[in-house]
């Protein structure tokens, strides 16, 4: 496979001297905003309180409105969170102890366990961070429209989401809910209904040459009406798509209002949306987060993520919110190298205060973990050795993931990660994944058949406003035109209204979805569908779980090309990657669905999976993101290897 990317044609034909500026233009992107470490320090030293980053936050939301990630104001309870953190960070609150006032940790059991832990007068490394939620989460007081005109003002009291709770009694400050396509049914957030997401990143202007110096960044925080220019650019490049369906969680973490954000991954739409803008997502084995309280697409896919600048920042989210949910019977244990791993982060980074004195690490670890929590904080889930840190580890390399469509830069790209981790002591091997090929079209056989019914309830009796009389009756006039003719059995009143409600309601993607999975999911078709492609999927899995018994973890692109651009007749990634020879409505669809090509099989098979941004194209100057794969339940191998070549890139 690396053989095939180097001496590809095209820019890279020849291989050496552009893969080594790859290489080189390998670092970090400019950070918009604190790290959820670094605001965790700046807290706890008393350099910000949690209201000023509330403010802070919400300011930024106003200046970056026109990217359209949020849906909705500040959530109600966002200033009382706030507050609440800093009298508690004062120690006016819970006392001058320290000691966080328990959180209930639910057992497989049915009962809970209440869990105390000394946190120098905080909760967490979340206390009084400003955290977006995805708007299919439920968050108390708050609206969930799940992007729908279905939901619109859907606010069910109290009614609050396992993620949502954790988080908040993390001390976390929930203070607003990001745009999303409708149901999570895409991966551009074109789809929402109250409008797309734009790509913080502008790219480079057509036709230069991208160089360090002049690479992408974020753009700035002005109104596009300013008129404010630019003397280096000559006209403001095309905006880009952020990638769905957490496209809106993406951009307010890139656009600096958010210090991470929370998102939902069905099949790729937490990873997709992090290699598109330049940032960490990190999709958990499935099970690992608890799904109670997310508004369900498809169910035996759907799973909770995480978006963040860095791998730290996700690891920190998944320790909060990890373990067993009685409210979710398919949820996991927490996993107990995950919340070692934070506890050394602890140790090593953050310093200890109490009652104004400088206390030692001793009072909070073990004499075992003090040995060697300081000095390595993965030493203990990463096989290393002094300069080599991923010594011992074998990184596979998938032949089938080398697509037709896959873009040059991006290519380059995988191979120069792969070639950074050699340089770090890992082992490439080629391996091969044989179903792959087959998983996108399971996947959009599941996907809508297990859709078609989970939005059945959206009948117009329990969701949604009035219809609009004039929709309406021109909705019955084109019913009218396509059954002209044909024998029809008459609708009772609750079928004809439940009818006009989701045609009126439900967007374009929704409906067509809905179409497919209700016509692949019939008593007469299923078995020549659905099951084939459980059995697919079933095959998929098996793949992983082969491959796995050679190697630790899976190195691959998240997406076959960078963002594409918002107006897809405007886009060569997407016209280069669809079907259609011609640019038509249906080719631009089919387009879309292929951006997860890379991101599927392991949303099928249920594994962890982490997008780590890796460099900019040099053709585009967009980010690019590689994609850790590793075995279901290996969590913590994904996040220790993807820290370690984290830290490599920087």
């Amino acid at each position: 496979v690396c053989a095939r990317l180097t001496t590809r044609g095209g820019v890279w034909g020849g291989g050496g001297s552009d893969i080594r500026h790859v290489r080189y233009a390998m670092s970090r992107f400019s950070k918009t905003a604190l790290t959820l470490v670094e605001t965790s320090v700046a807290l706890r030293e008393g350099r910000i309180t949690a209201s000023d980053l509330l403010q802070s936050a919400i300011a930024r939301m106003t200046i970056t409105r026109h990217l359209n990630a949020f849906i909705g104001g500040v959530l109600p309870g966002a200033a009382k969170a706030a507050e609440t953190s800093d009298l508690r960070r004062r120690g006016k609150q819970h006392g001058a102890s320290g000691i966080e006032p328990g959180w209930q940790e639910h057992k497989a059991d049915g009962t809970t366990s209440t869990q105390t832990t000394h946190t120098h007068r905080s909760f967490s490394f979340l206390d009084g961070a400003p955290i977006a939620v995805k708007d299919n989460f439920f968050v108390p007081g708050a609206a969930t429209t799940a992007g729908s005109l279905v939901l619109a003002n859907f606010a069910p009291g109290n009614f609050t989401s396992t993620v949502s709770h954790r988080l908040a009694n993390r001390g976390a400050v929930l203070f607003a809910k990001t745009n999303m396509d409708e149901f999570g049914m895409g991966s551009a957030n074109a789809n929402s209904a109250y409008g797309a997401v734009v790509n913080p990143f502008a790219g480079t202007t057509r036709g230069t040459h991208p160089r360090m110096g002049k690479q992408s960044r974020p753009q700035e925080s002005i109104d596009p009406s300013s008129s404010e220019t630019h003397s280096d650019e000559s006209y403001a490049p095309p905006p880009r798509v952020s990638g769905g369906s957490s496209g809106g969680s993406a951009v307010a973490v890139a656009s600096g209002a958010a210090v991470a954000a929370i998102g939902s991954d069905t099949g790729g739409s937490v990873r997709l949306p992090a290699a598109y803008c330049g940032l960490v997502g990190f999709k958990p084995t499935y099970g690992r987060v608890s799904r109670w309280g997310l508004v369900p697409y498809c169910s035996s896919l759907d799973c909770p993520g995480f978006i963040g600048k860095t791998v730290t920042d996700v690891m920190l989210l998944t320790a909060a919110t990890q373990g067993t949910c009685r409210k979710d019977p398919v949820t996991l244990p927490r996993c107990a190298r995950i919340d070692q791993m934070v506890l050394d982060i602890e140790v090593a980074d953050v310093p200890v205060v109490d009652d104004g004195k400088q206390a030692t690490p001793e009072k909070h670890v073990s004499s075992k973990q003090k040995q060697t929590a300081p000095e390595t904080k993965t030493r203990g889930f990463l096989k290393s050795k002094p300069g080599h840190p991923l010594a011992g580890w074998r990184v596979g390399i998938p032949s089938e993931y080398y697509l037709a469509e896959l873009s040059d830069e991006v290519s380059a790209a995988w191979l120069a990660t792969g070639l950074v981790c050699e340089s770090l002591g890992a082992q490439l091997v080629t391996v091969s994944l044989p179903h792959t090929k087959s998983a996108l079209a399971a996947y959009y056989v599941i996907a809508p058949s297990e859709a078609a019914s989970n939005l059945a309830r959206y009948d117009g009796v329990r969701f949604g406003d009035e219809l609009d009389t004039g929709v309406v009756a021109e909705h019955e006039d084109a019913s009218a035109s396509l059954s002209k003719g044909m024998p029809r059995e008459p609708l009772s009143p609750f079928h004809s209204g439940a009818t006009r409600f989701r045609g009126q309601k439900f967007g374009k993607e929704v409906q067509r979805r809905v179409l497919v999975g209700t016509f692949v999911s019939s008593s007469s078709l299923a078995g020549r569908y659905v099951e084939k492609a459980q059995k697919v999927r079933r095959a998929v899995s098996n793949d992983f779980q082969n491959v796995f018994e050679k190697v630790d973890v899976l190195l691959t692109p998240t997406a076959p090309t960078v963002a594409p651009l918002l107006h897809k007749e405007q886009s060569e990634e997407f016209n280069s990657a669809s079907v259609e020879s011609n640019e038509t409505n249906a080719g631009n669809v089919v387009a879309g669905y292929a951006a997860d090509a890379m991101t599927v099989p392991a949303s099928l098979a249920g594994l962890p999976a982490l997008s780590l941004p890796v460099c900019f194209g040099l053709t585009t100057g967009m980010p690019i993101g590689c994609q850790i794969i590793a075995g279901k339940g290996s969590d913590a191998a994904v996040l220790g290897f993807a820290a370690v070549l984290e830290k490599a890139l920087e």
